[in-house]
């Protein structure tokens, strides 16, 4: 099985719109089966809620190199003054 991460920054694409946000993600990929991507997401704004996020039943991750990704909002906890949001991905991980 390989292993991937990335941390760094990403574009939340949802609705039309873009989110600048910066990333923490890890991935599996098996010798068969599918492979599965997740992690965290927070916004390089701080008074960004992800509102549009939560409403969207699925968003695309740009990667600063190219690649995208198609992710759902699994969850969303507010602290320590950022709004965080827990994504699984879905298809191929993309970085």
């Amino acid at each position: 099985m390989k292993t991937s991460s990335y941390d760094g920054p990403a574009t939340v694409l949802v609705q039309g719109g873009e989110i600048t946000v910066h990333v923490e993600l890890t991935g599996e990929a098996p010798v068969q089966g599918v492979a599965s991507w997740q992690g965290e997401i927070w916004a390089e704004e701080p008074d960004e809620d992800f509102g549009t996020l939560r409403h969207a039943h699925t968003a695309q991750l740009r990667f600063p190199e190219g690649g995208t990704g198609e992710f759902r909002l699994t969850r969303v906890v507010a602290g320590a003054g950022r709004v965080r949001a827990r994504i699984t991905g879905k298809g191929p991980i993309p970085f």
